[in-house]
């Protein structure tokens, strides 16, 4: 076996034989350039202009297999699979199991190692009884693991192994394993695409800070901007994020809007719903035909709406700040916009800052304020929680910002005596200033 394939892990996508060939290939042409590196070429999403094989029809079949028999985890993947369904065009139907299907059908199959999770990447027409494995193992079972698992079998991989992922994050090269090291090789240029769309640290296809630590409490990857650390991965991600589904969404639900030549002019990176051609799909916190304004809140207060910035300070803040504590389930959305040309600076005020979190095992918020103040308000902002008022001054990349409070149940004991229960919420001071590259002027958080 070539030297560079002795520290090969599969991770949790599946080679297919041409794939597994050429990267033998590639290994083995690496070896006699003398370098000591191996990349992995893998797609974000793949090509299907060039494979169009590889696009699953409609509806995707799928059976359990006879050892995946736990009910429970049954449910589990058929919820992982409704949320897909809810956010693109795609659609899953369950049939029986059998040694010989059809069509290439998804074997949900439970293998002996319960740590394995792994799929193989797009749709593989050629298997033995056209039976395309994707392997859940008992430990894989949690709907995060299996929506992510499922995105590969829809076509797509790893985001924090995109060819500008270093603008991004900083892999911490000396917290991983010798062996988990190829899991975050970077694709190659010419052998990938991104679609055009922008690095999203909170996608379901991005792994968390801690993925392969060789201990629990050390990070693995490291955000370049600081206040996105928060955000990344599993367990700061509660759904399929907006440019997961656009992704899929581009190449399934192409055609469906054939009937019309009118495209919706959509605003922040929305597009043509392919349920409704005359409307765009939108961001979170965003609505309106064309996503041109902000979701209404939700719970015991009117709060949240699109507001102007200048050159005096504004605030906006929490229902019942300074006077009692926020409810639960509590949503606001605010869309603050400067002049064009110029941008808006923001910074957290106030005495008091409060939102329901737990800090062990490790941070988790129940509660947050996520504010997106990047090149486009449809990517994953900075999400803020806890007791400690951050102390920060950000200036947007564009004349506007996205803030989205999200309040969820009382907090539950985890028994670790860590719990921020405060409701005490916060306040946001913001104001015009003159055009200029983001940068934050201060940060501790």
């Amino acid at each position: 076996m070539p030297r560079c394939l002795n520290t090969y892990v599969l991770g949790d996508f599946i080679y297919t034989l041409n794939k597994a060939r050429e990267q033998l290939n590639e290994c083995q042409n690496t070896e006699k350039d003398g370098r000591k590196k191996r990349r992995r070429r893998k797609r974000h999403i793949i090509d299907f202009k060039e494979q169009d094989k590889r696009l699953w029809p409609q509806p995707i079949p799928y059976a359990f297999s006879t050892r995946f028999t736990d009910e429970d985890s049954r449910d589990i993947v058929r919820m992982a699979m409704w949320e897909w369904e809810y956010y693109t065009c795609v659609r899953f139907e369950e049939v029986a199991d059998q040694k010989e299907f059809p069509t290439t059908t998804l074997a949900i199959t439970r293998p002996r190692d319960d740590g394995l999770c792994g799929s193989h990447t797009g749709r593989v027409p050629y298997f033995k009884g056209n039976r395309q494995e994707i392997f859940l193992g008992k430990f894989c079972i949690a709907p995060p693991i299996v929506v992510h698992e499922l995105g590969h079998v829809l076509g797509l991989l790893h985001v924090h192994t995109r060819p500008d992922r270093d603008n991004y994050i900083k892999v911490i090269w000396s917290n991983l394993g010798p062996k988990t090291l190829p899991q975050f090789d970077k694709m190659s240029a010419d052998k990938s695409t991104t679609l055009g769309f922008p690095y999203d640290v909170n996608s379901v296809m991005h792994y968390g800070p801690r993925i392969f630590s060789k201990s629990w409490d050390a990070i693995t990857m490291k955000t370049k901007d600081p206040l996105l650390q928060n955000s990344m991965g599993y367990p700061s991600r509660k759904n399929i994020q907006f440019f997961d589904a656009k992704a899929i969404n581009n190449f399934y639900c192409k055609g469906w809007c054939y009937w019309t030549v009118y495209k919706p002019p959509c605003e922040h990176d929305g597009y043509q719903d392919p349920y409704d051609c005359y409307t765009c799909v939108c961001p979170d916190g965003l609505t309106g035909a064309l996503c041109d304004t902000v979701i209404p809140s939700e719970g015991e207060h009117l709060c949240g709406g699109v507001v102007y910035a200048s050159a005096s300070k504004r605030t906006i803040e929490t229902p019942n700040y300074g006077r009692g504590s926020y409810s639960p389930l509590q949503t606001c959305t605010w869309l603050i916009k400067a002049s064009e040309g110029k941008r808006v600076a923001f910074t957290f005020t106030g005495a008091r800052f409060g939102l329901q979190c737990y800090k062990k095992p490790l941070l988790q918020c129940v509660d947050s304020v996520e504010i997106r103040y990047g090149s486009s308000i449809a990517v994953t902002g900075a999400r803020f929680c806890c007791d400690v008022l951050p102390r920060v001054t950000v200036i947007s990349e564009t004349h506007e910002i996205l803030v989205l409070f999200r309040a969820d149940y009382d907090i539950t004991p985890n028994g670790y005596d860590s719990e921020v229960r405060s409701r005490t919420g916060f306040r946001i001071a913001f104001w015009e200033v003159a055009g200029a590259d983001r940068r934050t002027i201060k940060s501790k958080y």
